[in-house]
This record gives C-alpha cells, structure tokens and sequence, in this order.
C-alpha cells in the first residue's frame, strides 16, 4: 500500500480509501456469496458489466487485473444464452470445488489462514488472535454465515471495513485516525493475508473450471501484489 498522504489532499486520500474498499469489496463478494439467481442478476446487469470494464480500461493497471477482468467479461459474453438456473448451477460448482475443499483429488485446501500459513499454522492460537483483533477494532463481522475467523472472506471482509472507515476519517479531517486506519490495514496485510494468499491463489488457477473464477483468482492476486506495494 502506498503511503503517499503528505503528497495529497484529505479528500484525495478519502477517495483513494474509498477506492480500496470498493474493489475489496467487489473481490470478497465471490468468496462469500452464493451464486445463486441474484448472483446471477447481479453480474448480469450493465453496472457490474461497466465495473469489469472500467478494469480492463483502466491505463494505471497491468497484468492480472486486467486479464482477470478480461476473463470474467469474456465468461459473461460466453454464457449470455445460459438459463439462469443453469448458469448458477456451473458458477455454485466451480465456487464449492476452489473455496470448499469438497474434492480430496483436485480441490485445493480451503482458503484459511492456518490452512496455509506457514508461520501460523496453530488453528487454536490464530483464531483466538484474530478474535481479538476484531473485538479491538469494533467491527462486527459477517460470522453469522458459520465462517472460520481466519477464512479468507473474512479476513478481506476486516480490510473492507478498515478501508471504509479510514475514508470517513479523511472526509472529516481527522488525519491522526485515518493514519492509523490506514497503518492497522498495512500490518493486517502483512501479518494475515500476504504470506498465504497467494499460495492459496497460485493452486486454485491451476484448477479452476470457469473463467469467472479464473478471471476472479487473478484479479485477487493482482489486489494482494497491490497492497503489498
């Protein structure tokens, strides 16, 4: 993450925070919502359509973000005969395959933290620090889905929510807060998803059955690369 406040205003830095959390937001929707009809609605409507768009235009990004987009769109060009139904039930199958370890044989481990980790791997030790992280912070997160706190939707969703926070500190002013939203958001980062995201990433493309999700893995990778910078 670039830290670059002395060089622009509060409502630059309010707006690149809100940016942040917007598109965190757009790649967490995959790892916790079902495809079902809605789903299906949403990414079928102009507005998520102009959003991808938006992406592959943009000239400031390289690489994954780009493709990854390029690939959803092209999945969405490809699939825009599909029933409903049917579109749901080929997108809820890739999903349950690469975030729901439910194949020994060809899915990858789930997308948790202590799955992963190589400096965390004590299940009981990780969940009891982040807890507390959460707790600290006075954010409610979305664990009434059954989610481990460690899971990578939640985990993205605490990014979300620091963002979001951090562009109110800025709109109002208050730079002392927004610093140090912004600083929880680095050390989260590093501490709890830039170790591990990626491997989990690297092994899902290698399995992934649609272009949606394909396109959504890069576009992941190519977040974490960003946020590492």
């Amino acid at each position: 993450m670039d830290h670059n406040e002395g060089y622009l205003s509060n409502e630059e830095m309010a707006e690149s925070a809100r940016t942040r959390a917007s598109f965190s937001s757009f790649l967490n929707a995959h790892f916790i919502t079902l495809p079902d009809l809605g789903f299906i609605e949403r990414i079928r409507s102009a507005g998520f359509r102009v959003s991808l768009e938006s992406l592959v235009t943009d000239q400031a990004l390289t690489g994954g973000m780009v493709e990854g987009a390029s690939l959803m769109l092209k999945f969405l060009d490809d699939t825009v005969d599909m029933e409903g139904s049917e579109l749901s039930h080929v997108l809820g199958r890739d999903r349950t395959f690469l975030y729901r370890s439910v194949n020994p044989d060809g899915s990858p481990p789930p997308p948790c933290e202590a799955v992963w980790s190589r400096s965390k791997p004590n299940v009981v030790e990780l969940l009891q620090e982040l807890a507390g992280i959460y707790r600290l912070s006075g954010l409610s997160l979305a664990q009434d889905a059954g989610e481990r706190l460690d899971y990578i939707g939640v985990e993205m969703e605490y990014m979300h929510r620091l963002a979001e926070r951090e562009a109110e500190a800025w709109q109002k002013g208050n730079k002392e807060a927004a610093q140090d939203l912004l600083n929880q958001q680095d050390v989260f980062f590093k501490e709890h998803l830039a170790e591990w995201v990626p491997l989990f990433v690297d092994k899902a493309l290698t399995v992934a059955k649609t272009d949606f999700y394909r396109g959504h893995l890069m576009m992941v990778k190519a977040w974490g690369e960003i946020e590492s910078s």
